[in-house]
């Protein structure tokens, strides 16, 4: 699984250079599917979402982000 998460990042820097960030948005998501609790692949689809052009999406992912952060530091409140 960890080679298939590599070649997904590498992926993802290759869309951006070559600035194909439909795939790049696809490739993000992608990650966040398969590792939702790193903060990199949430950012990192804001990121493809801004990219893009699609500031609505972006700032939802940001948002939606933030709820998990809040939920998941509520749980550890003793």
């Amino acid at each position: 699984m960890q080679e298939n998460l590599n070649i997904l990042r590498a992926s993802a820097h290759l869309q951006t250079q070559l600035r194909l960030y439909d795939g790049l948005v696809d490739t993000r998501h992608t990650l966040l599917r398969l590792r939702p609790t790193l903060r990199q692949s949430w950012i990192g689809l804001a990121v493809a979402y801004h990219l893009n052009g699609n500031l609505p999406e972006a700032r939802k992912v940001l948002e939606q982000y933030e709820t998990v952060l809040k939920v998941r530091s509520d749980r550890f409140i003793p």
